[in-house]
């Protein structure tokens, strides 16, 4: 299930099962491969022909009781939570550009198979109470499709969701070849189904630019992908066109300049100060620029500014002038508005912690997706070209009795502290704390309220999760509130409330409980009799009270925009003290045209004037603060020319990277280009911290080059403890995550291939992009090393061995070992040497003369599987393999329950000349992104990263998860990464990889999240052992 989904405008249509005129009669039997066969292609219709494959039944296990499960060669399983487990074969066309589709059944041959059966249900998965711990899943029937009389699914032929990969729009052709009636037992098998898709035109025609001979060419690793999958290739070619998916913000496209620039990042609201001499120690070239072609832009929008001319030429600029302008702290709400289109994959439901059900919650690409990644705001000054906004500059009228001396203000109280994502209430994911508790507890929280009026009420607001429920209990949440207890024993307040969920409250109280500065808000967390456990996240807290008219630190903001909560008269007067010098004094109804306001009264650090409908009544008096930082900025042309392959990654990593570049020109001939972080920040964000500047750089490359780019490499570790919580390590970030929200268990993840969805809206990658987590160039060097060994000896004996490592059957997760097996007889048998480790008891291969049984302890810690551990070991370090592929459990740190292997072992391994590829089936093990610099408690760098980044040993690189996902999906990526491989070409990683998420996506829309998890560890550009030495041979189009 996607979540939200996107209208591709097409017409997606299923024919039911039960309402078909069917022809049990078989035709003419024709000689053909299994599968589908393409009939007849023109510009109004495709005709195919599905004839059903080899298949078998056997005998499961689940929950105890004893089901049917059916093998159907190349098939994936149609694996919705609760429903009969059938399986779904797929192909894919490619389709006109704006063409919609119908569907019709032209001749379908069905037989009714004797005997009863009863078929699995699909897997329900259910994730563990802890963050990043793998789940189990469980076989729960839905007693509506298990009690029915109808044919499930009820659909023989499905059209999916359109999608682009780059020029090429494809359809998704889903055929089910099995109907299950459970009333009465019976499976219905489809031997053979004719079905045509028609295309209608808006203008009742095909374009004429179809109808030519003429195609777009695209790179040679795209050209195998549409051969790999689209039936009617030759025919599609026609189709093709480019269609950008995201039109960048106009006021991003013209932020950059060739003018000069200065970065002034800002972390507080205040008036900040640009003097003369500081910019000519960013290095402005104060005696030659003219004040009049100052300009200053935050997030593309203008600023006004105010230019102090102290010697009375206002074309020059000269020593002590300054420029004075309004600088805000980040709010993420504007930068997030142009962006909307970020969260259109996300997902609208999760799955929570120990829950079988899914939960509605809507994920929005907001102000806090913005503000997670930095509090910093950033402004440019811009030098040269048409000058101003400048202040306009207004004068307050003299003050007079009676004083306007309190005035309402808000104070808003959060601390990102603690991280937890899978509340699934929000995507704020940090808290100011988590209390679990099975007895009262109280906490106590420290807020500054400056210079509160003792006299009438205030308002006490606030915001708490909870992870704990019980369902006997209403409600089984309560908290009782003090402010300042010591002075003021009496509570101020009782909230009870139910459920595992967000819950806002408020509370008022006499502001006689206020003190000027530090009070204690006190919190008792009672435990509800009935709860054996409660466990309550504070978000923040927030304080609307009267406020006396003193400046707090030489600075006071009235009546702010955006956070009014009292009017104030249009001709208020206003006497305000406690400054230690005379402040600016500026009109901020707009905070970016504020106005420059003089003719106040200054005496005794007391500042006072009158409002008036020019000055209006939002103001800061303030003494004017220096910015932490001004940076010149020479703005680079990383657009000008086209390149094949992007490599980004910060600026102390360039010359390291730049030899990775030079590799792959005069290796592959590849144009490449190195594009450093720090620029892309600020060329293609406004100078903003976050992940969205990558997407929209490769969007606009993508959209101005011919050819289009085809590789993309992320350089640099990182972690989400963006904002440097002190309850996590803080290691420094090179790159930063693009988190999404697009797991449905973890919820929000990294995804690289978000990243390059800029052709068409779906979830398709189209560049092959990779991640490299290194935290150094000594790093990078030593990954180049491995890459280059790897390609110099692609046709050695080791290269062409495979070595699967399978967890042991789990009833609650799988039957890894059978999926392996099952994947080696299709795909490696006999031409390919298969190396098997099977955590397993007793399990029998099909393989009977290789030893694959492991048996393990039943414990979980520290490695209870030595045997296994060593013979994967001696294996990689002494007779080496090509591919190494793991499936089962998976945590960030290491593979299996009985931790077969982790970052506990790397020092064990001395394979520095048999460097495989590592294809892992499981959770987690490549989720790079964690804030810790050693590993305990499966927390810490992953397994994937540290296997990687290993020098002169490890693995190549990976394919691997940044999140959780289940062992049907698996199955069904690791056939299409297969597919690709074994089909008779030479590949690399990004191409196979992409090919892997094709599968998954024409197959079923239901794990639709694995398109968006696995990732690429390492170079995209990889190549795989020539397909020629291979024994086994299959043809171009499997499907």
């Amino acid at each position: 299930m996607f979540g939200k989904r996107v209208v591709f405008g097409i017409l997606i249509v299923s024919l039911l099962f039960a309402m078909l005129p069917f022809n049990t009669t078989a035709q003419g039997e024709v000689a053909m491969q299994d599968g589908f066969q393409l009939l007849q292609a023109d510009d109004w219709r495709v005709t195919i022909e599905y004839r059903g494959g080899e298949y078998s039944f056997q005998k499961v296990e689940r929950n105890g009781k004893t089901y049917d499960q059916i093998v159907l060669k190349d098939a994936s399983n149609l694996n919705e939570p609760g429903k009969p487990s059938l399986p779904v074969v797929s192909t894919a066309i490619g389709v006109p550009a704006e063409a919609e589709f119908s569907l019709q059944i032209d001749d379908v041959q069905t037989e009714t198979l004797p005997g009863e059966f009863w078929i699995e249900p699909g897997t329900t998965y259910v994730i563990g109470e802890e963050e990043l711990t793998p789940g189990e899943i469980s076989f729960i029937e839905d007693e509506t499709v298990y009690s029915s009389a109808e044919n499930f699914p009820g659909v023989i032929v499905e059209l999916g969701e359109a999608a682009k990969l780059r020029a090429q729009r494809l359809l998704p052709v889903r055929v089910y070849p099995f109907q299950f009636v459970a009333a009465t037992k019976q499976l219905i098998r489809i031997r053979a189904v004719t079905f045509t898709i028609e295309f209608r035109y808006p203008d009742g025609y095909p374009p004429l630019a179809q109808s030519s001979e003429g195609a777009l060419e695209e790179p040679a690793p795209f050209e195998q992908i549409y051969q790999q999958n689209l039936l009617n290739y030759s025919q599609a070619r026609r189709y093709r066109y480019f269609e950008p998916q995201n039109e960048l913000p106009a006021q991003l496209l013209s932020e950059t300049s060739a003018n000069e620039r200065y970065k002034i990042p800002v972390t507080e609201d205040g008036i900040y100060k640009l003097t003369y001499e500081a910019l000519q120690a960013a290095g402005m070239p104060v005696n030659a620029v003219n004040p009049q072609t100052f300009s200053m832009t935050n997030q593309g929008r203008p600023v006004s500014i105010y230019v102090h001319n102290s010697d009375g030429d206002p074309n020059k600029f000269s020593a002590g002038e300054y420029i004075l302008f309004f600088g805000e702290r980040l709010d993420g709400t504007y930068l997030a508005s142009l962006y909307s289109d970020e969260d259109d994959f996300w997902r609208d439901s999760f799955y929570r912690a120990g829950e079988s059900n899914l939960t509605s919650f809507e994920a929005k690409f907001n102000r806090y997706m913005v503000e997670k990644y930095t509090n910093q705001n950033v402004y440019w000054l811009n030098v040269g070209g048409t000058g101003g906004p400048f202040m306009e500059q207004v004068t307050a009228l003299p003050a007079s009795a009676p004083y306007l001396d309190a005035f309402q203000e808000r104070i808003h109280f959060e601390q990102q502290n603690i991280w937890w994502t899978t509340h699934h209430t929000s995507v704020d994911t940090f808290f100011w704390e988590g209390i679990k508790f099975t007895s009262n507890t109280t906490k106590d929280y420290i807020l500054n309220i400056p210079y509160p009026v003792q006299s009438g009420t205030v308002t006490l607001r606030g915001e708490f999760v909870a992870n704990a429920q019980s369902t006997s209990v209403n409600p089984d949440h309560r908290q009782v509130f003090y402010i300042n207890k010591t002075q003021y024993p009496n509570p101020i307040g009782t909230i009870t409330w139910d459920g595992k969920r967000r819950y806002t409250f408020e509370l008022s109280f006499p502001a006689s409980y206020l003190l000027n500065g530090a009070n204690t808000l006190t919190i008792a967390f009672e435990k509800v009799s009935g709860m054996t456990v409660d466990d309550i996240f504070v978000d923040w807290f927030e304080m609307i009270y009267l406020r006396q008219t003193y400046a707090e630190g030489d600075q006071i903001i009235l009546n702010r925009p955006g956070n009014l909560v009292q009017e104030i008269p249009s001709d208020a007067s206003f006497q305000i003290g406690n400054f230690s010098q005379q402040p600016v004094l500026l009109s901020i109804a707009d905070p970016l045209s504020p106005k420059f306001v003089s003719g106040m009264s200054y005496e005794g650090g007391v500042l006072s004037f009158r409002s008036s409908v020019e000055t209006g009544t939002s103001f800061i008096a303030a003494i004017p603060k220096t910015p932490h930082s001004v940076e010149k900025v020479i703005d680079r042309d990383y657009l000008g020319s086209r390149a094949d392959y992007i490599f980004i990654t910060p600026k102390v990593f360039l010359d390291s990277v730049q030899d990775f570049a030079d590799y792959r020109q005069n290796h592959d001939g590849l144009t490449t280009k190195v594009v450093p972080l720090e620029d892309i920040f600020n060329q293609f964000n406004f100078g903003i911290y976050h992940p969205r500047a990558i997407k929209n750089y490769l969007q606009e490359a993508y959209d101005r080059w011919s050819p289009k780019p085809t590789y993309v490499l992320l350089v640099g570790d990182g972690h989400w403890n963006l904002l440097g919580s002190s309850q996590y390590d803080n290691p420094p970030i090179y790159m930063p995550p693009n988190l999404q929200w697009v797991d449905p268990w973890q919820g929000e993840i990294d995804s690289a291939n978000d990243l390059v969805t800029v052709d068409g809206w779906d979830p398709l990658p189209d560049l092959f992009i990779g991640r490299l987590p290194v935290n150094s160039a000594a790093e990078i060097t030593a990954y180049l090393s491995k890459v280059q060994a790897h390609e110099a000896n692609l046709n050695q004996t080791w290269q062409k061995r495979y070595l699967f490592v399978a967890d042991a059957n789990d009833p609650n997760a799988g039957n890894f070992p059978a999926l392996s097996d099952q994947v080696i007889q299709e795909y490696l048998s006999p031409g390919n040497e298969a190396r098997k480790i099977y955590l397993d008891v007793g399990y029998t291969s099909y393989d009977t003369e290789t030893q694959v049984d492991f048996p393990c302890g039943d414990q979980v810690g520290n490695n209870k599987c030595p045997n296994a551990t060593q013979t994967l070991t001696t294996t990689l370090n002494t007779t080496g393999v090509g591919h190494l592929v793991y499936s089962g459990h998976g945590y960030v740190d290491g593979w299996s329950k009985a931790v077969v292997f982790s970052n506990a072992n790397l020092d064990s391994l001395t394979n520095s000349n048999y460097l495989p590829f590592a294809f892992t089936l499981d959770c987690l093990d490549g989720y790079w992104y964690y804030p810790k610099i050693t590993v305990s408690n499966h927390r810490g760098p992953s397994l994937i990263e540290s296997l990687v980044r290993a020098t002169n040993k490890g693995i190549v690189a990976a394919f691997s998860p940044t999140g959780l996902g289940v062992a049907t999906a698996h199955d069904t990526l690791q056939r299409g990464f297969y597919d690709a491989i074994f089909s008779g070409a030479e590949w690399r990683l990004g191409s196979a990889a992409t090919q892997a998420k094709i599968r998954i996506y024409t197959d079923a829309e239901i794990h639709v999240d694995l398109v968006h998890t696995y990732t690429v560890f390492g170079d995209p550009a990889l190549l795989f052992s020539s397909p020629k030495v291979f024994d086994i041979f299959l043809p171009l189009l499997k499907r």
